[in-house]
Parts: C-alpha cells; structure tokens; sequence
C-alpha cells in the first residue's frame, strides 16, 4: 500500500519504460501503439493499462496526473494480490506463507519503479499455488484462471505454469480425474501461449523469458547489496545480542532500513531496477515454491529444523528493512533527479512555439546538472526521454526535449511518433522529434560474442 501511495505521490510511472506506457495513454492509443505486439501480455493490458485510459478519458486527465494514477492502480492491484495470498494462506497453510514472502523481499519488493508486467504475473502465480493449496473444489478450480492471468502477464510464466502443473502433481487429496483435468488445462495454457507466439500475434519481446533469466544481469544492483549486508549484519545481531527476540527483530529491521539509507550517499539505487530486478524476480519465482515439491503432502513439513526459526525471522526482518531503505533511496534518487530533468523540459521558449530539441552530447556544456541528471535517471531506456518530457508537462507542450543521439535513428519509425487521430498531443510537436531523431545516424550494430570471436582471431 506504501508503494502505492509512492507511485501516486512522487510520479515513479514515469520512470524507465513507464513514461513511454504512460504516453501512449495519454495519446488515446495504448492498444496500437504498443500492446497490439504484445497480445502475450493481455493481463498487464486489461487490468492496468486499459482502466487508466478509461478513468483518464472521463475525467479528462492530464499528462502528470495519468502517469500518477497509472502506477497507484499499478502498484495496488500487487497490494491486493498479496492481501489475496495472505488470506488464502492464513488459516490451514500459514507454513507455506514464508515462501511468497521470501519471493516479494528478495525479489519483487527489490524492483519497485520499474513497471514490469512480471510483477504481476508473479502476484497471480503465488494465488494460483494458494488456491491450489487451499483443498476447496471451487478455489482449487479458480487457480486456472489465476495461471491464466499469471501466464498472460508476461512470457516467464510459463516456467511458473509448469510448477503449478508439477505441483498439482503432487495434491495427495486431489482426485484423478480433477488432476488430469487441471492438468489439461495448464496444457491448453501452455499451447495456446506457443501458438500466439510462433503465429506472430504477438511478436513484441520475443525471448525476452531467456533475456532476463540472464545471471549476468543480476549482480550490477546495489539494491541486492544492501540485501546482502542487512542480511549479514542480522546473523551477527542474532548470534551476540542477549535482547529478546522482538528486540532483535526491530534492530535488524532497523539495520536492514539503514544501510541502504547510508548507500545512497555514493551509489544510486535507480540502477538495477530495470535489469537486474527482473531478474532476480524471475529467479526467486522459480526458486521459492521448490520447498513445496519436499513439503507436500503437510505432513512432510520437517518439524526441526538445522536453522533456527527465530535467526529465520530475524534474516526476513532485515530484508524487509533492506527493501524499505531501498526503495526510499530508489524514491528519493527519483524524485531529486525528475525534478531536474521536469524543470528543463519545461524552462525557456522558442518562437514558434515548438519544444527546442537538444542531444544528450551537448548537455555536458550546456547544463551538466541535467546531464547528470538523466544519466542517473538510466541511459538504458534513454529512448523513453522525449516521452518523459510530454508527460512532464499539464498540456503535453515542453519547452525542451532532449535525446539521446548516442542511439542514433533508431527510434525513427516509432509509431509513437506519429500524429493520432484523436490525440491532444500536439502534432508539429511530434513531427519535430521524429525529424530530428530520423536526421540522426543510423547506430552501429550490435556485436555479437561469436562475431568478437572471430575478429580477435583473424
């Protein structure tokens, strides 16, 4: 709910990715300008996308206000789905509740900012496993629809799909025929997600479950490292401290919230929200429910344990504070560094009437605190900038714009780019950007290992 009230408060929708969904709102066209290539994500469209452009078309929303809206419906449809899990979970499998848990703080608690449609789909899959659980005939049937939205959030779940099915394997109180029904259903799940994909309906991120399965793209996130130091420092409380143990849950909660606190001074915590979270989103999806392949049927659960409960409460205590400090650090890194970039986008004024349209590579001498600025901000979704600065502004009209012309042409038939029909954003406003990105260079290619390989040796 915090978040929530963050993502409505400070604006964080705009961040990375998120100007750009919160643009083609704005535009009138969400569906053909972007989610038309992503039919594969149906979920993230209807249950985010779909109602801000509703609620935004009748009460005539402007631009700041619909990326504001957007990431508090964002951010509590998680909210929601958690209260979900907990209340599924709470009366006859609160053993099984430390996984989703050890899933959202070591994972999707880590990503706040960054609008993945994978924080969703992760949401749904930990329903879909409660629901299961839940040994009710018509619960255990609501987890097909539930593996239905999860699936149709984003393309990792479908590794989430087939450990439902290994899961609904292993029900002992399941009857055989509901199993293999169920498991039907996870097939046609399954093949139908296969046919969207090679049929070309959905050809937007194509292997983008296998990108972000990537380890290389976790470790580059001092979000994680904080993790790690709060979780260090907590072992160590537990081991010398002579306090009770609610007092030790409140100092390594306290740790935890300080440590990337004291980080942010030197490092910034915007970085790793948009590679390396998914990842660890991705990973943690697939690593926690595999307890459950030992812990099923419930009287499997191991009574002892080697590790104490009571140093397992005090880790998961400072992760929680670890993810709170972060995402703090993530807030204000954002807000400090937007507001930079908001007050340029919308300073001085050309005579036409039309935005001015600087590159990124004369920022350094023109306004170096900018600079640094959307640098900060992540030169990794640089392309989303011209959009940032149209939601920036009440009437869609910056005085500014800048782009990043390290990135060339690329971004040169973008349909985003183009008049709609319909649209309050201002055409020659459009027409000005596009011919100024499509004058650019066309950017070198990209470099393959193998095509390294093969220059080095000859």
């Amino acid at each position: 709910m915090g978040l929530a009230i963050a993502a409505l408060y400070f604006g964080s929708m705009n961040f990375a990715d998120g100007a750009f969904f919160s643009f083609i709102i704005a535009a009138n066209e969400p569906w053909a300008l972007h989610w038309s290539d992503f039919v594969a994500r149906l979920t993230a469209y209807f249950m985010t996308a779909a109602p801000t452009q509703l609620v935004a078309d009748v009460f005539d929303l402007s631009g700041p206000v619909i990326s504001k809206f957007y990431g508090f419906l964002f951010y509590i449809l998680i909210c929601v789905q958690h209260v979900l899990i907990a209340r599924l979970g709470w009366r006859h499998n609160t053993r099984y509740l430390i996984l989703p848990v050890a899933s959202y703080l070591f994972g999707t608690g880590l990503s706040f900012g960054f609008p993945s449609e994978l924080q969703l789909g992760i949401g749904f899959f930990w329903l879909a496993v409660f629901l299961l659980l839940s040994g009710r005939r018509v619960l255990i049937g609501l987890s097909v629809p539930s593996a239905f939205l999860m699936l149709f959030s984003h393309e990792v779940g479908a590794f989430g799909l087939l450990i439902i099915a290994a899961l609904t394997l292993r029900l002992p109180t399941l009857p055989r025929v509901e199993r293999l029904g169920l498991l039907l259903c996870h097939a046609s799940l399954l093949g139908t997600l296969v046919w969207i994909k090679f049929s070309g309906l959905s050809p937007g991120a194509n292997g983008n479950a296998i990108f972000i399965l990537d380890p290389r793209r976790i470790v580059k996130n001092p979000s994680l490292w904080a993790l790690g130091l709060a979780m260090l420092a907590a072992t160590a409380v537990f081991r010398v401290s002579p306090l009770r143990m609610s007092a030790n849950l409140l100092t390594a909660t306290f740790i935890g919230v300080l440590i990337p606190l004291l980080m942010a001074q030197n490092f910034n915590f915007l970085i790793g929200r948009y590679g390396s979270a998914r990842s660890l989103m991705a990973v943690m999806m697939l690593i926690t429910p595999l307890p459950l392949m030992f812990w099923l049927p419930p009287n499997a659960v191991p009574r002892s344990t080697a590790v104490s409960t009571s140093l397992i409460a005090t880790v998961l205590a400072a992760a929680l504070g670890a993810s709170i400090g972060s995402n703090l650090s993530q807030i204000r890194e954002w807000h400090t560094n937007y507001s930079v970039a908001s007050a340029y986008f919308n300073s001085g004024q050309t005579e036409d009437g039309t935005p001015e349209l600087v590159n990124l590579s004369a920022l350094e001498a023109e306004a170096p605190e900018v600079q640094r600025a959307l640098t900060r901000l992540g030169l990794g979704t640089s392309w989303t900038w011209p959009f940032l600065a149209f939601m920036s502004t009440l009437d869609y009209r910056p005085s500014r714009m800048v782009v990043n012309d390290r990135l060339g042409n690329s971004m040169c038939d973008s349909s985003a780019l183009f008049p709609q029909e319909g649209s309050p954003i201002p055409k020659e406003h459009l027409e000005k950007i596009r011919a100024h990105i499509c004058a650019l260079d066309k950017p070198a290619g990209h470099i393959g290992l193998i095509e390294r390989l093969r220059r080095k040796l000859g």
